[in-house]
């Protein structure tokens, strides 16, 4: 809870498999997406971008500290059922952090028509087959949070 009033720590180092794609995104085709390596999400293969979102340095890093950050929380939550209270509530609260920089990074894109529409098409048939809509997988993710919250409070 006192990591919010410290300074912003510096961005992180590229990580090493997007350092030759951010150092030149067009000589290496589509932008991989951080979703479709996760082994979660069979049949996405486009990018979620199209390129021309990526020519700005500063977006490209902020890309990369996003999907280093979605990556870090996932790992660490492998951990979530040793923590005590507040270790759980602080990493709920990283969670939906980073979430919302998610949705906050998508809707730039899609407000400036960058988002690929092959992407969307993808990821909505994807959860389709899940039989969910992502608003309804929004949702569930908002409950599942809370839920979360509530059984950490029990402890």
């Amino acid at each position: 809870a006192l990591s919010k009033f410290l300074p912003a720590p510096p961005p992180p180092e590229l990580p090493p498999e997007l350092e030759p794609i951010m150092k030149n995104p067009q000589a290496n085709g589509p932008i991989p997406s951080a979703f479709m390596d996760d082994g979660f999400s069979p049949g996405i293969t486009a990018a979620p971008f199209e390129s021309e979102a990526l020519k700005s340095e500063m977006v490209r890093e902020e890309l990369a500290k996003l999907i280093k950050d979605h990556k870090m929380i996932v790992k660490l939550g492998e951990q979530y059922g040793k923590w005590d209270r507040e270790g759980k509530k602080m990493y709920i609260d990283q969670l939906e952090a980073v979430e919302d920089r998610w949705d906050i990074f998508i809707k730039r894109f899609e407000l400036m028509g960058e988002q690929n529409p092959l992407f969307t098409e993808q990821a909505e048939a994807y959860l389709a087959k899940l039989q969910i809509t992502p608003d309804e997988f929004r949702e569930m993710n908002k409950k599942v949070r809370q839920q979360m919250r509530e059984d950490a409070e029990k402890f």
